[in-house]
């Protein structure tokens, strides 16, 4: 087998997505934003189980040296759904696209709707962990309006 042919096999099989995979991304997606719905949501997302071991390690050293009472860039907002308010009865997150990016890595693509009139676009990279699928980075998109 050519180079060329070896390496389209490789990146047609990193692509793929097992069934049971894409389930439990989906299910792990769904656990995120649930609070999102329910109007008490006090959790702060830093301070739930949604992220890989080496996130959480570093995300465990921020909250040591983290100010008390003051902003410091990362806790100005929320991470998951990239805002400070939204209404709990709308709020809607789409899942666009879902892509394998390597061996136990996984990249999903999300349409965020505030239920405000705004929505934002973000993608997850997830990565399977014994205890399942978590969180390993996040990348944001531009606010997009809604009905603007």
């Amino acid at each position: 087998m050519s180079l060329i042919a070896s390496l389209t096999v490789l990146a047609a099989s990193a692509a793929t997505l097992a069934p049971a995979d894409r389930t439990a991304i989906d299910r792990a997606v769904a656990g995120a934003y649930r609070p999102y719905s329910i109007s008490a949501n006090s959790a702060a997302v830093w301070d739930r189980p949604l992220f890989a071991r080496d996130i959480a390690a570093l995300i465990a050293r921020w909250k040591q040296v983290m100010p008390e009472g003051e902003l410091d860039g990362l806790n100005d907002g929320d991470w998951l759904c990239l805002c400070q308010d939204w209404d709990s009865k709308k709020f809607r997150v789409t899942t666009l696209r879902r892509q394998a990016v390597g061996p136990g890595a996984v990249e999903v693509r999300l349409r965020i709707d505030l239920g405000i009139g705004q929505t934002r676009e973000a993608r997850i990279r997830f990565r399977r962990e014994t205890a399942g699928w978590r969180i390993e980075d996040l990348y944001r998109r531009a606010v997009v309006l809604v009905g603007s």
